[in-house]
């Protein structure tokens, strides 16, 4: 009865999860098991240029001697994040009668590579990335594919959030969109109220763009909160 209870639960973790796997005992094979984590990667890295997907089970013997007596093989493909790298996946043998017959853990390992943007010398933080400054590099990935960018349009015209060392592969980590205003930068400040308009000059203390609140400094040293409205007027309103 405790068995009958375990595989109930068993089976509606498996049903609610999106990719567990049940497969028929008689037609499973480790390869089986392998051609769909291999699918299933494929699927997780997206738009990864020219990618090449390894997996090994590197205990295969577990599917060896598969019990007589199991009808089904349960496959928990839903449990990790990503199937990229070292996994232990929990394996079940089902009977025809829905009993647990026996459990396994299935030591997977499973690599993949492909074509990612690098940049090919030192960019130092806030500098505009031109053509130039990148490069087509075939790498071991280590996670999906949001962790990388493929298409280098998308790179081309921003700027680093940090420091890159040449080499780095771009993701959104370490680039951003320009600016409109930069921190540090000397622009104007439009103070507007009913019947009349100020302007001053005044120092951003923060970078932002159009319609971002950002902090600024007047020649008074006083610091005040205003609206981007362009590349070099804040407005503050009291409209």
């Amino acid at each position: 009865m405790f068995k009958r209870c375990l595989v109930v639960i068993f089976i509606g973790i498996f049903t609610i999860t999106t990719y567990a796997k049940q497969y028929s005992a008689t037609n499973f094979s480790s390869k089986t098991l392998v051609s769909d984590i291999k699918k299933q990667i494929m699927s997780q890295i997206g738009d990864v240029i020219n990618p090449e997907v390894t997996v090994e089970i590197k205990n295969p013997t577990i599917f060896d001697t598969i019990s007589q007596d199991a009808f089904y093989v349960f496959v928990d493909l839903a449990k990790p994040q990503t199937l990229i790298g070292k996994i232990i996946l929990d394996t079940a043998f089902i009977s025809e009668d829905n009993t647990i017959i026996s459990t396994q853990k299935c030591l997977l390992e499973s690599s993949v590579y492909g074509d990612v943007y690098v940049s090919n010398r030192k960019i130092q933080t806030n500098n505009i990335i031109s053509e130039s400054d990148i490069t087509k590099k075939r790498i071991k990935l280590t996670s999906r594919s949001e962790d990388y960018i493929f298409n280098k349009d998308i790179i081309i015209g921003k700027q680093a959030k940090r420091s890159m060392i040449k080499g780095i592969a771009f993701s959104d980590r370490w680039i951003e969109m320009v600016p409109d205003i930069k921190k540090g930068q000397n622009v104007k400040l439009l103070i507007k109220s009913l019947g009349f308009e100020i302007k001053s000059d005044v120092t951003a203390l923060d970078s932002g763009m159009i319609g971002d609140m950002i902090r600024l400094k007047t020649e008074t040293k006083k610091i005040l909160r205003g609206k981007v409205i362009d590349k070099k007027h804040i407005l503050i309103s009291s409209n």
